[in-house]
């Protein structure tokens, strides 16, 4: 499928993955994901390539790769890995959104409607079988603006499921208080300029590069409540924003009454591995 680009829109050239082959040589990585010392698994780039088009009317880059498990370290019962994905550029898609802040990268009901249509924060990581990683990636973001700065920051979490197996599992549910462990990030992007020949055009590209989640995802999940966002999907409750790995709840406390999207939640630390101080709900 591929949408027309307009100005301060994305190209999501899907087709465009259909002939890449994932037996191309890594473009960067394997990049190991360690929990406590244990290797989680590793997080692999096949495919970081500039999609221009020829006319030079659109600039922009396809990315492709994923994650994959090592087994050394098994994700305890009801918990469930997904990508969680935002955005920070000079130039947003969205009519709501403001250059230089962070959203989470969903796809909205349309450019001036902020409301994600699934009601899921988590990024589309097409869990198809045999796609070669236990939670593949890829995205294919472009701009018509001839001056553009982008960084997109893609977050390994550990998701707790809802107490009802029935319910959708990416759906949000306002109230519930679903943890989301942010378990490291990948982070990524382009930039369009002029380059040393006088063109314009897509500039030389990093590598992507892993880092520490640290308070990411809190801020791409307070910009949506409070700067014009989804704040049913993101906001209401419905997720406690953790970092590290899911583990073993120890002294228990009540839950904040206050805004509820880990902006209180207290993290004890030990070899590495993040324990929560609040009241134990038992996952599904």
């Amino acid at each position: 499928m591929i949408v027309t680009v307009l100005p301060r829109r994305l190209f999501l050239g899907l087709m465009f993955f259909s002939w890449v082959a994932w037996e191309t040589p890594a473009y960067c990585g394997p990049l190991d994901v360690f929990v406590g010392g244990v290797q989680l698994g590793t997080f692999t780039v096949e495919t970081f390539v500039d999609t221009s088009s020829q006319t030079g009317s659109t600039f922009g880059v396809a990315i492709q790769g994923g994650f994959q498990e090592s087994g050394n370290l098994a994700l305890p019962a009801g918990y469930e890995y997904r990508w969680i994905q935002t955005v920070n550029t000079s130039a947003p898609i969205n009519d709501w959104q403001s250059a230089g802040q962070t959203y989470v990268d969903r796809s909205r009901v349309s450019f001036s409607d902020p409301t994600v249509a699934d009601q899921s924060p988590f990024y589309a990581s097409f869990r198809q079988p045999g796609q070669g990683y236990t939670l593949p990636f890829l995205d294919n973001p472009a701009r018509t603006e001839t001056s553009f700065t982008g960084t997109w920051n893609l977050t390994l979490a550990a998701v707790q499921a809802p107490t009802n197996p029935s319910d959708d599992f990416d759906a949000s549910q306002p109230g519930s208080g679903r943890d989301i462990f942010a378990i490291t990030t990948f982070t990524w992007g382009f930039s369009i300029g002029t380059r040393p020949d006088g063109t314009i055009g897509v500039l030389p590209l990093d590598p992507p590069t892993q880092r520490d989640p640290d308070d990411l995802l809190t801020t791409a999940f307070a910009n949506e409540v409070n700067l014009g966002g989804d704040a049913r999907t993101f906001g209401g409750g419905a997720w406690t924003l953790l970092n590290g790995f899911p583990t073993v709840v120890v002294n228990p406390i009540p839950e904040p009454t206050s805004i509820v999207m880990g902006l209180s939640a207290v993290l004890l630390s030990a070899g590495g591995l993040s324990f929560s101080r609040r009241r134990s709900r038992p996952a599904a």
